[in-house]
């Protein structure tokens, strides 16, 4: 199986130079999970690195800005919508999350080659949920539930979902939902249903199809494949869009310091994320085979 992990501060800045797009758009299901939740006036949605921002007895905002720099301290680090790289506070909801991934022999039989050139391979790998249907598609969802039959080997979505604790409103909860979003698949078309609460840290944000997010509202999620950017020199592969949204546990992190290898967001990847991604039903339409590339693994489709 895949192991994915987050982009480093390094590796940011050396895709950067080869075209990198550090602005990526969010899906909805990384909105409705939290990631743009709780704007406050100014805030710029952030997706998580994994590398620390280094700064000396660094004097922090309230707002999550290093106003002065002293004694070495070790803050997380996420990339604003603007693509500057920022402080992102510990355990704190609404960052989104990028997966990455080295090229292996999983992934090279099982991906889609959409465009490919000397540098990068765009393609499609895996399948998650992504962005909400049109409100005709929905209606017409909804009508069928009620007769709708799961199988037994029924496919399941574990997400993130960040409430707010309605005990302290200025404070987050951030829970997994226990009972995991069940795969409908109609017409051969993949979805998941998801419906918002009135404490989900969601509500009021805004979708892709410029609605707003509502309170006991049904949304319905169209399963889609996972679009991705392979850079051959790094041997690296990127999810283009912000896929889910995350936190970080500072549970086992003494005296500021931060790892990244302590965080949820590290366990959730490598143990839920990348079953997640695998398709209930396989259907190949190319073939592809692994060769060497400079020392590191491309992919070439067989003919």
């Amino acid at each position: 199986m895949s192991k994915f992990t987050l982009l480093s501060e390094k590796e940011l800045n050396e895709l950067t130079k080869l075209g990198f797009n550090r602005t990526p758009k969010f899906t909805d299901y990384a909105i409705l999970t939290g990631c743009q939740g709780f704007k406050k006036d100014g805030e710029t949605s952030k997706w998580l690195l994994s590398s620390n921002i280094q700064t000396n007895n660094a004097i922090v905002s309230k707002d999550g800005l290093i106003l002065e720099l002293g004694d070495s301290h070790i803050y997380p680090a996420a990339v604003d919508s603007e693509g500057k790289i920022n402080f992102a506070e510990e355990n704190m909801p609404f960052y989104g999350v990028r997966p990455v991934t080295k090229l292996t022999e999983d992934i090279a039989r099982n991906a889609k080659i959409i465009y490919e050139n000397s540098k990068t391979i765009n393609l499609e790998y895996g399948e998650f949920p992504q962005n909400v249907t049109s409100e005709d598609l929905s209606t017409q969802l909804n009508e069928q539930i009620a007769s709708y039959e799961f199988p037994d080997n029924v496919k399941r979505y574990l997400p993130i979902i960040t409430y707010y604790n309605p005990e302290n409103p200025v404070n987050y909860k951030i829970d997994r939902i226990k009972l995991p979003y069940k795969e409908y698949v109609i017409d051969e078309n993949k979805f998941i249903l998801m419906i918002t609460s009135k404490d989900f840290l969601s509500v009021n944000s805004i979708l892709n199809d410029k609605t707003k997010v509502i309170k006991d509202q049904n949304y319905w999620l169209e399963i889609k494949p996972i679009k991705w950017t392979y850079y051959k020199d790094m041997d690296l592969m990127i999810s283009d869009n912000v896929l889910f949204t995350g936190e970080m546990s500072m549970d086992k992190i003494k005296d500021y310091a931060y790892f990244y290898e302590d965080t949820d967001i590290y366990k959730y990847l490598d143990e839920t994320f990348s079953r997640n991604i695998i398709p209930s039903k396989k259907e190949p339409e190319k073939v592809i085979s692994l060769k060497p590339h400079n020392n590191v693994v491309s992919m070439h489709i067989s003919r």
